[in-house]
């Protein structure tokens, strides 16, 4: 259970990430970058890292509860993060406003986590396949 967690964590990690990048990428060649704009990014985003999360783990052994632990640990963590350093320089209200897509986005796809398909390791898979024609 604990190697499936940190895994979990790990390539939600490395998605939000990459999907950062690419989405700062984006924002600092719009010569307009709107709050909805921003906020729904980070919506996109938070589901997105959810679901990677939990599509890495074996679906048999997903739950609500353990997709919420797969799934939503990370994207939650930035948004509390965003919320502390929001709060610091706009005040407590703009703060929670501005951690609300990013737990939105995360609840939203930990909610349906047993429904996602699961990601297989390419090795395995042809591991499988060697013993059926056996």
């Amino acid at each position: 259970m604990i190697k499936t967690t940190v895994r979990a964590w790990v390539v939600s990690a490395f998605a939000l990430a990459a999907a950062g990048l690419g989405v700062a990428a984006l924002a600092a060649g719009s010569p307009v970058t709107s709050l909805g704009r921003m906020a729904l990014a980070a919506g996109v985003l938070a589901a997105y890292t959810a679901a990677v999360g939990i599509v890495v783990t074996s679906r048999a052994a997903r739950s609500r509860r353990r997709c919420l632990l797969w799934g939503a640990a990370v994207p939650t963590a930035v948004g509390l993060l965003n919320a502390i350093w929001v709060t610091m320089a706009a005040g407590i209200s703009q703060g929670l406003l501005s951690a609300l897509p990013w737990l939105g986005g995360a609840l939203l796809v930990s909610m349906f986590g047993p429904l996602l398909p699961e990601l297989r390791p390419r090795h395995n898979s042809l591991r499988a396949s060697r013993i059926a024609r056996r």
